[in-house]
């Protein structure tokens, strides 16, 4: 070992290394860079290193390091000070990766124990939720969970599938997370994340995608389709010995015992999903046949479902949908908006919408029905009533002020 250990590159350059270490024919310098230095000149000096034969390994210190570039050709390890100690910071240089001691890290590291992994494009299937549009009735495939078989391209990796949900990958991952053909083939919406609509109508997607890695791991699933691949960034060092798993992937503690393949997993859904469906439906069309029985035989009424419409003004502009509008014909013909919020998911949406049509029709009123209203209420012109069902009409026009 040598402190301020130098040499001279085959073109004439010379170069001086903080530490340099020497053992038979193999030499490596031990960076330590406390200013800042970009990248491109990371790159310039360990080319003068590579051109001598020499391995450069950096730690940085300095505000502004790349951790995520870190490359068997151009390993930077960032370094945290503890008053005379350091640590290092290995993996993939995020802040919950471990830390050891810097003397630790160098022996280990000159010992061969570290070494370097590339991303690698593994196999990978879509682990559904069947879900079912709101508005249009048609059933939707969310994309719930991703599994992957890295073995299969790395036996690096830990045999079996593993698994992450899609909201917790990485911005690379997602971006390449499966082929689009996959995505359009299984009508999954896309892109993922919150706000998911219908591909369809762009309508709302009933409940929320609850089909979690640990659940499935659980329950011992697998799927045996496999719709693609996606990019597994485990990049980073890594021990040698260590199960490679990629931030925010799952493995399962106990391998799977049951194959159940794609189609099982849907119809299972299918089923589960039916009949609180048709209760929604059920619901939605008795309160529109109520409303139409309200004004059947009154002149000058007419009924229009599903109108849309754009508002601009308020804090709050956009489009909005009503279920049902009433109009009365005539000069000072009134509008009547009726607005059915099924469930407690659809309340906050239904709301806003109701708003929005009345800041459209000034001289209009607007009716938030819904089961879950445990009474009347009224905010910004907008009457919540809740919906009691019954034989009679939920609504008389003529009692409407």
């Amino acid at each position: 070992m040598a402190i301020e250990g130098k040499g001279t590159a085959p073109g004439g350059e010379k170069w001086r290394a903080d530490v340099l270490c020497t053992r038979g024919e193999r030499q490596v310098a031990l960076e330590i860079q406390m200013s800042h230095q970009t990248l491109d000149e990371y790159r310039r000096r360990q080319a003068v290193y590579a051109r001598s034969g020499v391995e450069g390994v950096w730690f940085a210190g300095h505000k502004g390091v790349q951790p995520h570039r870190s490359t068997a050709d151009l390993p930077i390890f960032p370094i945290h000070l503890r008053g005379l100690n350091a640590d290092v910071a290995v993996g993939r240089g995020r802040s919950q990766d471990p830390r050891i001691p810097v003397e630790q890290f160098v022996g280990e590291f000159l010992q061969g124990l570290w070494h370097c992994r590339e991303p690698i494009a593994a196999p990978a299937a879509i682990i559904p939720e069947l879900t079912v549009c709101l508005d249009c009735g048609r059933e939707v495939l969310n994309g719930a969970c991703v599994a992957a078989f890295p073995a299969e391209a790395d036996p690096a990796y830990p045999p079996g599938p593993i698994f992450a949900a899609l909201s917790s990958l990485d911005v690379k991952d997602t971006a390449t997370a499966l082929t689009r053909a996959a995505w359009s083939m299984h009508r999954i919406v896309a892109p993922p994340g919150k706000g998911m609509r219908c591909p369809y109508c762009a309508g709302r997607l009933r409940g929320s995608v609850s089909f979690t890695p640990e659940r499935l791991c659980k329950a011992r699933h697998v799927v045996e389709d496999r719709h693609g691949t996606i990019l597994l960034s485990a990049g980073g060092w890594w021990r040698r010995g260590q199960p490679l798993l990629p931030n925010g992937w799952h493995r399962p503690t106990t391998p799977p015992e049951a194959t159940i393949p794609l189609s099982a997993i849907i119809d299972r859904s299918r089923r589960r999903l039916l009949q609180p469906f048709l209760e929604v439906r059920t619901r939605r069309q008795s309160a529109l046949s109520a409303i139409e029985a309200a004004i059947y035989g009154q002149p000058g009424w007419k009924a229009t479902l599903d109108e849309m419409g754009e508002s601009w003004d308020g804090d709050d502009p956009g489009q909005w949908m009503a279920d049902i509008v009433l109009r009365q014909e005539g000069p000072g013909g009134r509008h009547i908006a009726f607005f059915l919020a099924i469930d407690h998911e659809a309340l906050p949406l239904c709301r806003l919408f109701a708003q929005r049509a009345m800041r459209e029709f000034p001289d209009g009123t607007a009716l938030l029905l819904s089961p879950v209203l445990d009474g009347p209420g009224f905010a910004k012109r907008v009457l919540d009533m809740p919906m009691t069902g019954g034989s009679q009409p939920l609504v008389s026009v003529k009692g409407i002020e």
